[in-house]
């Protein structure tokens, strides 16, 4: 089996958010907030966000709980 390349898997993520996720003003004012309030950078990325957006609307959810919020982002991402 061969060994997990960081390097690459890094290079994928960029190239995969460069496609796919675009810059969203509100979610960067919301990451600006959450910085200037002292939070700890410990968000969802962008592709992860996007992850969550299809699979609630894959499973057709009607209502999301995020449970364990920090600043909310993920759940913006969603709605």
């Amino acid at each position: 089996m061969e060994q997990f390349n960081e390097q690459l898997a890094v290079k994928v993520d960029g190239y995969i958010e460069a496609l796919l996720n675009p810059p969203d003003a509100a979610l960067l004012h919301n990451l600006k907030d959450a910085e200037s309030s002292g939070l700890p950078a410990i968000n969802v990325s962008p592709n992860e966000g996007k992850l969550l957006y299809l699979v609630t609307k894959i499973a057709g959810a009607k209502r999301v709980l995020e449970i364990g919020t920090l600043d909310g982002l993920s759940i913006s991402i969603v709605k």
